[in-house]
């Protein structure tokens, strides 16, 4: 039997996935949710484990690029990711750079849209992995 929100429920109640999925129909039930979540965990394994610095790439898959970085920095190194639609990027998305006053590694993650490019840039020599995958 579904419920009539605020009428016969009160804090404290529970309510089961039966109760929430008749009170609000298809597109706002538990299940509806779950499959919504679980598409962002879903990724295409790993495109490409190599990405070369100071290179303008695009993503051309029709999905949401996951770009994660590892890189390993001399002090006052650093990497910025810039990306938009234009086929040279000038938009920031952010940047790391090490002024620790020792060497250290970092981790830099990012999206990037559909048709979008996107480019890092460093200054200095950092050391850099990448691990990229698409959304479904």
């Amino acid at each position: 039997m579904g419920f009539v929100a605020g009428t016969d429920l009160s804090t404290g109640d529970i309510v089961t996935a039966t109760d929430w999925n008749n009170y609000n129909g298809a597109s706002n039930s538990i299940d509806y949710l779950h499959t919504e979540l679980t598409k962002l965990y879903d990724l295409d394994s790993s495109l490409n484990t190599s990405l070369s610095l100071d290179t303008t790439y695009q993503n051309t898959s029709g999905k949401i690029r996951v770009v994660q970085l590892g890189t390993y920095m001399n002090n006052t190194e650093g990497i910025a990711v810039v990306s938009d639609s234009g086929s040279s990027p000038t938009t920031a998305i952010g940047s790391l750079t090490n002024r620790t006053g020792v060497n250290m590694s970092f981790s830099f993650s990012f999206l990037v849209p559909p048709g979008y490019y996107y480019r890092v840039n460093k200054t200095g020599t950092p050391a850099l992995t990448a691990d990229i995958y698409d959304m479904h």
